[in-house]
């Protein structure tokens, strides 16, 4: 059970929209891939694949939650309103940031990030453990190939989805050619002589995704955390460790047991924000100011430490009624979460959207 705190902040200044339908995506290096396939009936032949964000976000818990993109209709689409209960189609997460020797954004080359279905939901799959360097190595550059070769300046964007793209998967650089050549369901790479055996990255899509990440210097994966699907097409992660309170807990010491959306003190701040942001819900607090620097303006949410959440993305919208994910103007490290205005004309309301443990 997870709890959506949506947070409003109201600002006119500038607003940038998505590219258009049909842009080509481009899948950012260092950015993990999120696919979809299905071994028989609806939607046969082709396979779905998303662009989820930085690696080096998933590896350090500073992600944003992507669930504000519409996967469950691109989903639909593609695979038909049953998606989620069918038995046929497979999901998984891979990503290489790199192949070079410099490596990329704090990874070393020949990292991976590899994906595995979990049996008890949020409980982590059994670890990934490839003993050959050389092996390693392979699956590093199988998987690095889709953006080097495949993925960048082929596909294109989908009606619904910016980030998202349909794959032919006869094409030698799809999604399904580089992670399930075969065609055998959940067996990634190119072969047990490439790979070995039980590195299987997919599960169905009604269960959970085990993250893991394997570098060149170890045999033994790292779990960084689980994924999982709602039936209508939200995805979340949860990070592999914490120590921080649930809000269900952290509301029953501070806040009198009150849920999210109320406001404990009347300072105009939710108590789901004020979880978030680490500030005292008992005392009036600020609410985060735009700040303007030479010109280019800003808004600032603090990050608490002891805030266990999903997942969090930063909204706008022009009419206060349609709300977009916007990425490309915000940065996040683990003390805060930072939305620069893009330049430009046109009004613009800002929200932060939270999913938090209850």
């Amino acid at each position: 059970m997870k709890r959506n705190l949506l947070i409003a902040l109201v600002a006119f200044l500038p607003f940038a929209a998505f590219s258009a339908e049909g842009d080509p995506v481009t899948a950012t290096q260092g950015d993990l891939l999120l696919g979809f396939r299905v071994s028989s009936g609806t939607g046969l032949g082709k396979s779905y694949v998303v662009d989820i964000g930085s690696a080096a976000g998933f590896r350090d818990g500073t992600v944003q939650n992507l669930g504000g993109l519409n996967l469950n209709a691109d989903l639909a689409s593609l695979f038909g309103a049953d998606w989620y209960t069918r038995s046929d189609i497979q999901w998984g997460v891979a990503g290489s940031p790199s192949n070079a020797e410099e490596g990329v954004v704090g990874d070393p080359s020949a990292t991976s990030y590899l994906s595995r279905g979990e049996t008890v939901p949020g409980t982590p799959a059994g670890p990934y453990s490839v003993t050959s360097s050389s092996a390693r190595r392979q699956i590093s550059t199988r998987i690095f190939g889709m953006f080097d070769q495949g993925f960048n300046g082929v596909a294109k964007a989908t009606a619904n989805n910016p980030f998202g793209t349909i794959q032919e998967e006869l094409d030698p650089k799809s999604w399904r050619q580089y992670m399930n050549p075969g065609g055998a369901l959940g067996n990634t790479g190119n072969g047990a002589s490439d790979f070995g055996s039980g590195l299987e990255i997919e599960g169905l899509t009604t269960q959970s995704l085990s993250l893991f990440r394997l570098t060149f210097a170890a045999p033994a994966a790292t779990y960084l955390g689980h994924f999982s699907l709602s039936s209508d097409g939200v995805l979340s992660f949860v990070p592999a460790t914490t120590s921080t309170p649930a809000y269900t807990t952290w509301a029953q010491t501070n806040v009198g047991g009150q849920t999210d959306e109320k406001d404990f003190d009347g300072d105009g701040l939710s108590n789901g924000l004020e979880y978030f942001m680490g500030t005292d819900p008992a005392v009036s607090t600020a609410r985060p100011a735009i700040v303007t620097t030479a010109g280019v303006s800003s808004i600032t949410w603090p990050r608490s430490a002891t805030a266990s959440v999903t997942g969090f993305k930063v909204e706008t919208s022009s009419n206060l009624t349609t709300w977009t994910t916007d990425t490309t103007h915000v940065a996040v490290d683990s003390a805060k979460v930072v939305y620069t205005f893009p330049s430009g004309a046109a009004p613009l309301f800002v929200r932060l959207s939270v999913t938090a443990v209850p």
